[in-house]
């Protein structure tokens, strides 16, 4: 039996299993307005990260179910470790038959199931998640959107998805989840995102540079590199129509028009590429300076006409103590790596610059202490 995909992500070190990372969790969250003393279900917990953040944030009691006793043990183990056994448990069971009764629960976490049952199976679960969900109670779920509603599109994107999870999925539109699940007697309120999954600063903001590394450090073993290899090509040939299917929903994010901006300079669109940077450099809010770093980074080194301006801003950027931490500016130095730019070098030292903060090897570099003089030409 081939490996599911999270099973085997999990594997790899991958503590974060959900489609839009831990972003879409915290929004979602904060929807369900959970208060001490609320008792809080999570259907398919998994190894139990969800549940130890919840019960934490917000000291009320937790319950997980999950079919896979093989991650149930780790769940116990991970929730002994924190010294949370008095407010989470877990029970083996299944969603189509929750083991408890009926208006048990304030709050029912959902996160990444739904898009796993196929047809009438959906129906099955949120019927059972309504029963068990007490008056006013609130259903939080987190699932893949269909940006298209061509159906032969869909079902390339099923087939293909499908094969590279190892698990059969069936997303719906936008409209579709919506009807769905008020048809089960639930008002909804909806968000869309960037699917994260496998999106390198995805994982590096959700795992952290360390857990980012050990994760993989195991991917590119022997053993495991195909299925990895195979997960990430999929989510990489997608990853320029998930980024505009998050942009037709809310065209002014900073992070997901940064992060498309990215792409766009690895993939050789350069002028694309400057349009989405210089749009989230003017949406980055007060406080975000690292996201500003980010940007002024892709634009000076992929846009002649910004290398002054994006120059001298990152140099500020770093006399003031700004990093960008974990975030990974591999594939920018990557390309220009493939192409032989005389620049790389100098590159690769102003994103080390950023990641660790020390700037002193920068000056070794004319094009940066060049910064200091006057107004030229550009």
């Amino acid at each position: 039996m081939r490996e599911a995909g999270h099973t085997f992500l999990a594997r790899m070190g991958k503590t974060k299993l959900r489609p839009g990372g831990i972003e879409a969790t915290n929004w979602l969250l904060s929807k369900a307005a959970i208060q001490p003393g609320f008792k809080v279900l999570e259907v398919a917990c998994n190894m139990g990260t969800t549940m130890i953040h919840v019960a934490k944030t917000y000291d009320c009691e937790v319950v997980g179910i999950d079919l896979d006793e093989a991650a149930l043990e780790k769940a116990r183990a991970n929730i002994k470790s924190q010294w949370l056994e008095d407010k989470i448990s877990v029970v083996h069971g299944n969603a189509f038959d929750l083991p408890f009764a009926d208006a048990s629960f304030d709050v029912v976490i959902n996160e990444a199931m739904l898009t796993m049952l196929i047809g009438g199976d959906k129906d099955r679960a949120l019927a059972e998640y309504s029963r068990v969900l007490k008056p006013g109670g609130v259903l939080v779920t987190h699932d893949v959107v269909f940006r298209t509603d061509d159906a032969a599109v869909q079902k390339e994107l099923i087939s293909g998805l499908s094969q590279a999870i190892n698990v059969h999925v069936e997303p719906l539109t936008r409209s579709g989840w919506k009807e769905r699940i008020e048809s089960h007697a639930f008002r909804t309120e909806q968000k869309c995102g960037p699917m994260t999954l496998l999106d390198p600063p995805g994982i590096l903001r959700d795992e952290g540079p360390a857990g980012a590394l050990r994760i993989m450090a195991n991917a590119m073993k022997k053993e495991n590199r195909t299925m990895f290899l195979t997960m990430f090509d999929f989510f990489h040939d997608h990853a320029e129509e998930l980024y505009e299917q998050a942009l037709t929903i809310n065209p002014n994010n900073a992070i997901t028009l940064g992060n498309y901006s990215q792409l766009l300079f690895v993939t050789g669109r350069d002028e694309e590429g400057l349009e989405f940077a210089e749009r989230a450099l003017k949406l980055a809010e007060r406080g975000q300076e690292a996201l500003c770093a980010e940007y002024h980074f892709y634009l000076f080194m992929h846009s002649p006409r910004h290398r002054i301006a994006s120059g001298r801003a990152l140099k500020a950027l770093l006399a003031d103590g700004v990093t960008t931490g974990g975030w990974s500016f591999e594939g920018n130095l990557e390309r220009l790596a493939q192409e032989e730019a005389p620049r790389y070098e100098f590159a690769r030292a102003v994103a080390e610059a950023l990641r660790n903060g020390d700037a002193s090897a920068l000056d070794d570099f004319e094009e940066w202490r060049d910064l200091d003089l006057p107004d030229r030409e550009e």
